[in-house]
């Protein structure tokens, strides 16, 4: 069938339109981090720092991390290990205007079994202004779950940042209910976090393993800055490893 020239222009106009949405998008999306840890230095012992893509650090004296390999599990060259400690890396600062959003993802696993403590692992987008990560001045929005046990909670939590325990301590209190964790015992899954800005306020949103998403919206937008990614393992139940770590910052389109 021959296309009038009107419908060829129109045609032509309709796909230059896609092109141009498509590059938008991929321009208005910036990534921040991306951690395979294959040039990560140091071996299976455990110590305060990890140097890799970025450099990971152990709350105070610490040694709980180390580079790793999974061969059973992850099975995707170098990974870390986290065994009973809060780490954290610095982030580029992200200050999310509305319509803005942080999406992070990564595969991780317990290579042991799991223990019925409350939220052994904690995921956490902090806000730093003072350079000093652990001074009590790094409020943020945590995820607190407990994948490792048969009959786990997660909850989304809002860390005032006041007390020095970052991740945890008397300032942080849950958004909502409790949900269910998904139970992902040792086998390989994946962890997504999003946190975006919008006119109702502060939207995170968190899915782990099979487990249906599920978000919490604080209305105040109490943090919009954040320049820390932690992840926390509390207990000693077993080692925790975590792979493909990935963190894209998307600006509202304009």
């Amino acid at each position: 069938m021959n296309l009038s020239p009107a419908h060829s222009l129109l045609k032509y106009l309709s796909l230059i339109a896609g092109v141009v949405a498509i590059a938008v998008t991929v321009a208005n999306a910036k990534e921040l981090l991306k951690e395979t840890f294959e040039n990560a230095s140091g071996g299976e012992e455990l110590a305060r720092s990890l140097d890799a893509s970025t450099t990971w650090i152990c709350r105070g004296s610490r040694e709980g991390i180390a580079v790793t390999t999974d061969p059973s599990g992850l099975n995707h060259g170098k990974a870390m290990n986290i065994k009973n400690v809060l780490c954290y890396t610095d982030i580029p600062e992200a200050e999310l205007q509305v319509g803005d959003s942080l999406h992070l993802t990564f595969r991780f696993r317990y290579r042991g079994t799991g223990q019925e403590n409350a939220f052994p692992l904690r995921v956490g987008f902090v806000g730093n202004g003072s350079g000093q990560v652990m001074d009590g001045n790094s409020p943020g929005y945590w995820y607190l779950t407990n994948p490792n046990a048969a009959k786990g909670n997660a909850m989304i939590a809002f860390e005032e940042g006041t007390d020095g325990a970052l991740g945890g301590g008397s300032d942080i209190a849950a958004l909502g209910k409790v949900e269910e964790a998904s139970h992902c015992g040792t086998q390989v899954s994946n962890f997504s976090m999003t946190v975006s800005r919008g006119p109702e306020g502060i939207t995170i949103e968190c899915k782990e393993g099979d487990a249906e998403s599920f978000s919490r919206v604080d209305a105040a937008s109490k943090v919009t800055l954040f320049n820390i990614l932690a992840i926390s393992v509390i207990g000693s139940e077993g080692d925790f490893v975590v792979d493909d770590i990935d963190l894209t910052l998307k600006k509202a389109d304009k």
